[in-house]
């Protein structure tokens, strides 16, 4: 991964396919695999956000 672009609270991120899927399964997991309790303050996201991040890197897979 390399970061090739840091503007305010926004990244431009060069991934590899691999670290992408890694992103991807992570994310899987998280939303589907294991139950986190409190998962909303642990992640810092809703699981609605995750769902929709998820969603967005599957259709780049």
């Amino acid at each position: 991964m390399k970061i090739i672009d840091e503007k305010d609270q926004e990244l431009t991120l060069k991934l590899s396919y691999s670290e992408l899927l890694i992103l991807n399964n992570a994310l899987n997991e998280i939303i589907n695999g294991i139950e986190i309790p409190e998962s909303n303050t642990r992640i810092g996201y809703s699981k609605e956000y995750v769902t929709s991040l998820l969603n967005k890197i599957n259709k780049l897979l």
